[in-house]
């Protein structure tokens, strides 16, 4: 018989699980994973989450660009998220932008997860198949640090300590 405890442990293996799971759906042009430090920002026009067909925040010449992937759905997310919303208020005015890419299925209940939480950080939404990207990570969240040269200095997946994501201001 299982103890109160192991049926505890199962239960937070699966929702772990289940926010590091592969993005469903990922073409085959695509690569699943991180991509190699010094890679090339590839961003591709994404729909702003709340409804303006605007293509994705492009990273000032000079800027550099902390891409957030996160979903209405990922319990590690729930963590994060805020974390990433203080980054944002606390750079605005400076050269370092973060741009949530969201990997819900549904822009309304991305719209009402960033409404309801009082999220401000820009973001956009990625539907696997419909915007295609040469890189696609393996889970949420997951953060991307893009230097002024627009190439792939950081990368982490999963929850980001709050100290190190005051630290990602080292890239400015």
């Amino acid at each position: 018989m299982t103890s109160f405890f192991g049926f505890r442990r199962r239960c937070l293996q699966a929702a772990w699980a289940a926010a590091l799971t592969p993005l469903a759906g990922v073409a085959s042009a695509q690569r699943r994973g991180t991509p190699p430090l010094g890679t090339a920002l590839d961003l591709p026009s994404l729909p702003w989450i709340g409804g303006d067909a605007l293509p994705a925040l492009q990273p000032q010449p000079g800027g550099v660009l902390v891409l957030y992937w996160w979903a209405s759905w990922c319990p590690v997310c729930v963590k994060q998220s805020p974390l990433m919303q203080a980054l944002h208020q606390a750079q605005s005015g400076t050269d370092l932008r973060v741009l949530g890419v969201s990997a819900d299925k549904d822009m309304a209940a991305a719209q009402t997860h960033l409404d309801k939480n009082g999220y401000s950080f820009p973001s956009v939404l990625w539907a696997s198949g419909r915007a295609p990207m040469l890189w696609v990570p393996d889970g949420v969240p997951t953060v991307w640090v893009y230097d002024r040269a627009q190439r792939l200095v950081q990368a982490h997946t999963g929850l980001m300590p709050a100290e190190a994501i005051q630290k990602l201001t080292r890239w400015l």
